[in-house]
């Protein structure tokens, strides 16, 4: 859309929130004026600006993601012109016209919390004891910084009542554990990173949140022509894929899906990619084998389409075989992690992107399946071999990457053909050992949750579990959020489903049926699964 057309969209929009029926005319005068924001590239007129300005502008409300569309509120089920923004939605009510409740805000802290958690609630919840103030229309306490903040952000107007007392809430967006507070129209976080700062507090991106799953679908592009979609990797902001090309010598590419905007990018034409690749935010990995055996782990940032090497020729032991078959790199901010085969698979490498510097981290054995994140860098270092009847021991190993610090998670011993996998997110690591899920908090070494009759096919983000279970006609998808009672049946058999992944606020997998959708991946609502299921 031309800057042309949408300087008249934008005098069109300004009419219908000034001129709206019931809505008082003021002066043209004192019209707020439209503002263009290229950062995501839409138009904010009228009372939606006025309110913009007025509450706290880009630190309270975030940048627009789309422009005004008429929307049926889930709250009253009538329809409002509304306008989503990173941190909120907005609502026009004509009906309130000249009141300070003509523009209102969607009450997006109350669908969070239901979708998040259901109706056992957040467990942890704990009243604040400074300065405390408790809602009997709730029941829920304010206090702190968290008072602080809503008391000069707006209160009940800007922000709703506190529906949660404050707790611990492992962040979707980064896996760290923040102490967070849910109100109807927001979710405070607490960040003492940023003490002293405007920033101390900062709202959830709950408008970006409910922006993503709107529509019928994701849309996934097809595969190429006589080719299959596999094993997908996502973060929040993409989702993406190798493509396997139909005809002649078997050559992968990669390509990947921006969830905001819809673009799809081609981050490998058909290479020989030896194995799955890893993403963390904007940034994907992979490892390159070509015809030659020469290596390279190599990289690029979606955002930016700026390619870089991470390492060339890094030794690859062909004859090392692990149980697990992954062995692919890891990536968390600007960190890459990956096994150098050259010692018999020993070798653990981390290398910073913005330095260039490696660091070597020493092991007691032949190592597989690194997984790592801002606190942690995890490993599988395993025993055994041979005889098909003889069970492999795997040691699984974290460095504290803030302390230097390495000690032994758990020991599990599993046969060649059983099942093995790691994850990591944050704090949370899971793994599956003989179909029989683990989840542990590393940082106390604490158990979370065990599971039984899992197979290998897990995704793990935040504090959403989901797996495959298989039946006679197909693979289940089962879900579930840590600490409920019970998970969940979200997508059914019959039909095969693999390699589930959990991409901003969709679920998506690799189809693996007779049906029409094979080599096609498929998307579901993650919201929408956990809220058919049983």
């Amino acid at each position: 859309m031309t800057r042309a057309i949408r300087s008249i969209l934008a005098a069109v929009l300004t009419a219908i929130l000034l001129l709206a029926p019931g809505a008082a005319r003021p002066a043209a005068a004192a019209a707020p004026a439209s503002r263009w924001f290229p950062q995501t590239g839409h138009l904010v007129s009228g009372r939606f600006l006025a309110y913009w300005d007025a509450h706290g502008g880009l630190a309270q409300q975030g940048y627009p993601l789309g422009d005004p569309v008429v929307e049926v509120s889930p709250t009253d089920g009538k329809p409002y012109l509304t306008q989503y923004f990173e941190r909120a939605v907005f609502e026009y009510h004509p009906e309130q016209a000249g009141t300070p409740y003509e523009v209102l805000l969607s009450l997006l802290g109350v669908a969070a919390y239901q979708a998040r958690y259901g109706a056992a609630g957040a467990p942890g919840q704990h009243a604040p004891t400074t300065n405390p103030r408790t809602f009997p229309q709730t029941g829920h306490t304010l206090g702190g910084v968290f008072r602080a903040y809503w008391e000069s952000h707006g209160g009940l107007m800007q922000q709703g009542y506190p529906i949660t007392d404050e707790f611990t809430e492992i962040s979707a967006l980064d896996g760290k554990p923040d102490t967070v507070q849910y109100f109807q129209r927001a979710v405070f976080e607490y960040h003492p990173e940023h003490a002293g700062t405007p920033y101390e507090v900062l709202l959830s991106q709950l408008g970006t949140a409910r922006y993503q799953g709107q529509g019928a679908g994701l849309a996934i592009p097809p595969p190429l022509p006589g080719g299959r979609e596999s094993e997908p990797v996502a973060s929040a902001d993409y989702l993406a894929w190798l493509d396997y090309p139909g005809g002649g010598p078997v050559r992968t590419g990669i390509r990947a899906l921006d969830l905001h905007t819809g673009q799809v990018i081609t981050v490998a034409d058909p290479v020989h990619i030896a194995q799955r690749p890893a993403l963390d935010g904007h940034l994907i990995v992979w490892e390159d084998v070509d015809e030659h055996g020469n290596t390279t782990i190599q990289g690029m940032d979606l955002a930016s389409g700026t390619h870089f090497v991470v390492a060339d020729g890094p030794a690859r032991n062909q004859g090392f075989a692990t149980p697990s078959g992954r062995n692919w790199p890891s990536v968390s901010g600007r960190t890459v992690a990956w096994v150098d085969d050259s010692d018999g698979g020993r070798h653990l490498q981390m290398k910073d992107l913005d330095s260039g510097a490696l660091t070597a981290q020493p092991t007691n054995g032949p190592v597989a399946t690194p997984a790592i994140d801002a606190d942690y860098l995890v490993w599988d270092e395993q025993q055994g071999g041979g005889a098909a009847n003889v069970p492999w021991t795997h040691h699984i190993r974290a460095l504290d990457r803030q302390t230097g610090a390495v000690r032994d998670v758990a020991t599990v011993a599993v046969l060649p053909s059983a099942p093995f996998r790691l994850l990591l997110d944050g704090t949370r690591l899971a793994w599956v050992a003989t179909d029989t899920l683990a989840v542990t908090d590393l940082r106390n070494g604490a158990p979370i949750q065990v599971i039984p009759e899992v197979d290998a096919d897990v995704a793990l983000a935040g504090d959403t579990l989901v797996w495959t279970h298989a039946e006679a006609d197909g693979n289940t998808l089962i879900g579930m959020h840590l600490g409920d009672p019970a998970p969940r049946v979200l997508l059914p058999s019959p039909g095969y489903k693999f390699q589930p992944v959990l991409a901003g606020g969709w679920l998506v997998w690799t189809p693996g049926d007779t049906s029409s959708d094979v080599g096609h991946l498929a998307a579901v609502r993650l919201s929408t699964a956990f809220a058919a299921a049983p």
